[in-house]
């Protein structure tokens, strides 16, 4: 495949705002879904990336500090939730194995009016990490598509990205971490990636007018793979 002129633009003025640097932190600015739900009120949308592979389901708890919460329950590895719609308030999010009482993990975040934030659980069973995404909803010019990626390969500490053509996407893309986000043109995109254990290969279908997280997870044989969330088609409004 050929990289479009589009694909170097777009991925050329990120860098140049240090957005696609290696190590950009996964807590990013988070923007209203869209600005003609005002009339929402103060309310957020939340969801839950299961991206551990060696964990079993998980419920999801998320508890303010008073009124009423929500549960996300039997969330499975590799899979992400739709967003919920949430109150604006601060949450403790526990993640616990389904059926059970007590949280193995539990994370303390704050849900913005009008934004949208992943809770990503990563890493292996034993040491499961819990990181708090912000995810930014804001629609991409006509028939073009926004898209980043987000790291949370176990087997692979750091992965570099590269598009069929050997332009890099992504260098030493630390596990945890995130790019910003890039608008790109639509249309099916192939994606080299390579980490420590193996490379691996995913192709990307970015539909026009989207906005889409590329999660970078371990395929069965430990080799780095991608896991491809249209965020836009998933907002529980």
């Amino acid at each position: 495949m050929t990289l479009t002129r589009t694909w170097r633009r777009a991925f050329a003025a990120v860098a140049a705002a240090a957005l696609l640097a290696a190590g950009t932190a996964v807590a990013s600015s988070a923007a209203a879904p869209s600005a003609a739900r005002a009339e929402e009120g103060d309310v957020g949308w939340v969801r839950f990336a299961h991206l551990s592979p060696d964990t079993p389901p998980v419920d999801v708890r998320f508890t303010p500090l008073s009124g009423a919460g929500i549960f996300m329950l039997h969330v499975g590895a590799g899979s992400v939730t739709p967003y919920r719609k949430l109150a604006a308030a601060t949450y403790t999010v526990s993640v616990l194995p389904s059926g059970a009482a007590a949280p193995s993990r539990s994370l303390t975040v704050t849900v913005d009016a009008k934004a949208a934030t992943t809770i990503v659980a990563s890493g292996p069973s034993t040491g499961l990490g819990l990181a708090s995404v912000g995810d930014d909803l804001t629609p991409p010019s006509p028939g073009a598509a926004r898209i980043r990626l987000v790291q949370a390969s176990t087997t692979n500490p750091e992965v570099d990205v590269t598009a069929a053509d050997g332009t890099p996407v992504a260098r030493d893309l630390e596990a945890g971490e995130a790019t910003g986000y890039a608008e790109v043109a639509s249309g099916p995109w192939t994606l080299r990636l390579d980490g420590d254990d193996g490379t691996g290969s995913a192709v990307a279908d970015v539909t026009a007018d989207s906005i889409i997280s590329l999660f970078v997870l371990d395929a069965p044989g430990g080799e780095p793979t991608i896991l491809p969330v249209n965020d836009s088609a998933t907002v529980a409004w």
